[in-house]
């Protein structure tokens, strides 16, 4: 689950073709939607290296907002969510999926 999970916060960035800059410790990753809990708990394994379930490796660097407008339990959670990640995680949040390209590897 753990690798998948990485998987799915990489893959951002991977044929976008838009130029990053490539951290040579740590793989700088991004995540596309912040409607759901899952954005917090990737960004806590990938983030916190004191938790037991850490994977090292990379880190959750920026993010873009994404969600569905059409879905109320998608609008409903985004700004919960995205400020959690804002103030405790310090991720950047994004206008939109090229600003977030240039950010991740």
């Amino acid at each position: 689950m753990r690798r998948l999970a990485l998987a799915f916060i990489v893959i951002v960035a991977a044929g976008a073709g838009l130029p990053a800059q490539k951290s040579e410790s740590v793989i700088r990753a991004g995540i596309i939607g912040l409607d759901t809990s899952h954005a917090i708990e990737f960004t806590r394994i990938l983030n916190d290296a004191s938790a037991a379930d850490h994977v090292s490796g990379a880190k959750v660097v920026a993010a873009f907002k994404g969600g569905s407008p059409d879905l109320e339990a998608s609008t409903s959670r985004i700004d919960k969510y995205t400020e959690q990640l804002r103030t405790k995680w310090n991720i950047e949040i994004v206008p939109d999926i090229p600003a977030l390209c240039s950010k991740v590897d």
